[in-house]
């Protein structure tokens, strides 16, 4: 399955969420792909979140590192801009 893709069931789609660490792995099937989701599966999470740099992360008190291909992506979305100036303020988001 492809990050991101939704699992349908139904006429319902579902989002396959993953939090893992050195001793175990957790999954967590849930409607939403939202900050809704984030919380029920972080809780009161605090410490290092390797993410994929979707928003529905922003409101965790933890240091956010994001994964490397993700930043490469903004990298070059910012260098391909870098001669349009009015492009490069927006180049990021």
């Amino acid at each position: 399955m492809k990050p991101g893709t939704a699992i349908k069931h139904s006429t319902h789609a579902y989002w396959m969420w993953t939090l893992v660490s050195g001793l175990f792995c957790l999954f967590l099937t849930h409607f939403s792909r939202g900050k809704q989701a984030a919380k029920i599966l972080l809780g009161a999470f605090s410490g290092y979140l390797v993410t994929d740099h979707y928003a529905a992360y922003n409101d965790y008190p933890a240091t956010n590192i994001s994964q490397l291909r993700h930043l490469l992506r903004h990298f070059l979305k910012i260098m391909s801009a870098a001669d349009k100036p009015a492009s490069l303020a927006n180049a990021y988001y």
